[in-house]
Parts: structure tokens; sequence; C-alpha cells
């Protein structure tokens, strides 16, 4: 049997599996999605309550809400960037998602550092507090929802899969971020780049990979 013969039975194998398989439709991957996700964010809100939740101490109120208002503004505009794919078929372009994984924790930290310091003592040194539990509070609540957000959009970018899953990896840390701003009353440079800034880069890295390995078909 020739090379030619070979390659159209091939073919013709490759278009019955397709035809055979059932494409789901967008109203379908949708709801998957949205229970995939919504489970995981449920479990990482709940692990966040164990923590303690919200915790004002002795900061302002409006320190706190200023500095996490803020926080949730930038994360559901990263979100927002990443997840969806706007007018294009194939998603949002590389510049784009590179735009929110590095802009997107500058202008939080621009954004704590700034509210911060119109407080008096809103920057206080903390010596003590070095920010690894709240770095590891921001990965234990980060790291469900960004599997879960990889695993529900497998295979459909042949794009640029690494660059995707960089940027949602980054968008799902801004979203945990604000949570643990309104957890932790620390606003100390050094703690907020350990604690707060880190985990968005931790988690873009294994978005990076893991983008790499499931979203690309």
């Amino acid at each position: 049997m020739n090379q030619a013969v070979l390659s159209e039975e091939l073919k013709r194998r490759v278009l019955h599996a397709v035809e055979a398989a059932p494409a789901p439709t967008r109203s379908a991957e949708s709801k998957r999605t949205a229970w995939l996700v919504g489970g995981a964010l449920v479990l990482s809100f709940v692990a966040y309550l164990a923590y303690g939740g919200v915790r004002i101490t002795n900061r302002p109120t409006s320190l706190m809400v200023g500095t996490v208002a803020g926080t949730a503004i930038i994360a559901a505009l990263a979100i927002w960037m990443t997840v969806g794919r706007g007018r294009a078929m194939l998603g949002r372009s590389s510049s784009v998602l590179m735009a929110v994984a590095i802009g997107s924790p500058v202008a939080l930290f621009a954004w704590k550092i700034i509210w911060s310091a119109g407080y008096e003592r809103g920057l206080d040194r903390w010596p003590t507090r070095f920010g690894l539990r709240c770095l590891g509070v921001s990965l234990t609540l980060g790291a469900l929802p960004l599997a879960a957000m990889l695993f529900s959009r497998r295979g459909t970018d042949g794009v640029h899969p690494g660059r995707a899953g960089l940027s949602i990896g980054v968008a799902f840390g801004l979203g945990v971020a604000t949570l643990v701003d309104a957890w932790c009353p620390v606003a100390y440079v050094p703690h907020f780049l350990v604690g707060h800034v880190l985990p968005l880069a931790m988690l873009g890295a294994a978005g990076l990979w893991f983008g790499k390995k499931i979203l690309a078909p």
C-alpha cells in the first residue's frame, strides 16, 4: 500500500472520528465551566472563612474599604480581559494577555501603597510580619479555582496557551488578593511584596506551565 493510499485512509478515519464525537454546544460548555469554577470558588471561600474571613483589626474602615475596592476593580478587569474572548474567535491577543499579566500586579502594588500612604501610620514597618502566612493563604485560596478554570478550558487555545494560562493565573491571583487584603491589615512594603504580590507571580507561573499542557489542543 503506497503513501497516498495510507494518507487517504488516515484522513478518512480522522473525519469519521470527528463526525462520531458529539460536539458540545456553547451553552453546555458555559454551564460546565460555571459548575467547575463556581464549585472551586465556593471551596476556596470556605477555606477563607476558616482562616478568619474579613478582619478589620485597628485600621480605619475607610482604609480597608479603599484598598479592597481598588483591588477588586483591578481583579475584575483582569479576569474580564483574560477569561472573556472579546470580539475575536481566538480570544485576546498575546499583547493584551501579557499586558494583563505584567500590568495588573504593578497596578495592585501602586494602589495599595498610594491609598495607604494617605493615612497616618498606614505604611508602618512590621519587621516581624514577613508575609509568609499571607503567601500561604493566597496560594491555598488560588490553586483550586485556577486548576478548575484551566481544566474547563482544556484544548481550547491553539495560539498562545502558555500566555493564556499565565494571565489566567495572575487574574485569579488578583481575585484572591481581594480577599486576603480584607484579611490582612499590613501595608508594609516588604510584607506586601512577599505576601500579596509574589503569589500573583507564582500562580501566573503555574498557569503558564499548566496552560501549555492543558490549554493547547
